[in-house]
């Protein structure tokens, strides 16, 4: 069962839609992240507390590793921010940049990529040592690439060529 807006999109590939409906999602998380904080400036302290909740259920969101807007903390942490703005943005430059890559290297990729972000996450939360926001925005960063390459490369779905047939006037319709 698809949702009624992405039944008015046509794609060439299956996973285009998934990736359309990966997009929204994770603008709805950004979105909700930036809007919270100027809620709560505006004294809008219900709405706040609302969006912070489903922000809570995907995030820590505690307030040392958060970014200030409006001077309220964002309803994400720093990482989650980066990684959810990160993938967010791979997916704009997706319509636009082909990325082929072989299987092994988009694995190999995402195992280099991700890494960082482990290694960080594991040494905090074993007590080694405290990292810091730009340790973690970096690690988000690399992490949301490595998700985004996945994402973008699956079973050699491009949306170049949904692009161009599509600027083209071509038909570009879901075969099932």
């Amino acid at each position: 069962m698809t949702l009624g807006l992405l039944n008015l999109i046509q794609v060439p590939y299956p996973n285009s839609r998934k990736i359309i409906l990966t997009f929204l999602v994770i603008f709805y998380i950004v979105f909700t992240a930036i809007l919270a904080p100027f809620m709560e400036s505006k004294g809008m302290t219900e709405v706040f507390k609302f969006i912070n909740f489903l922000d809570s259920i995907i995030c820590h969101q505690f307030p040392p590793r958060c970014h200030n807007l409006f001077g309220y903390n964002l309803g994400l942490c720093v990482r989650c921010f980066s990684f959810y703005l990160t993938i967010l943005i791979c997916i704009l430059f997706g319509f636009f940049i082909e990325f082929i890559a072989k299987k092994k290297i988009k694995r190999y990729l995402f195992f280099i990529l991700i890494s960082p972000l482990v290694i960080d996450g594991l040494s905090q939360y074993l007590y080694f040592r405290e990292s810091t926001n730009f340790i973690r925005t970096v690690t988000g960063v690399m992490a949301g690439i490595a998700v985004s390459i996945l994402l973008l490369t699956s079973n050699n779905d491009n949306l170049i060529t949904f692009y161009h047939k599509f600027s083209k006037g071509e038909k570009c319709i879901l075969k099932r």
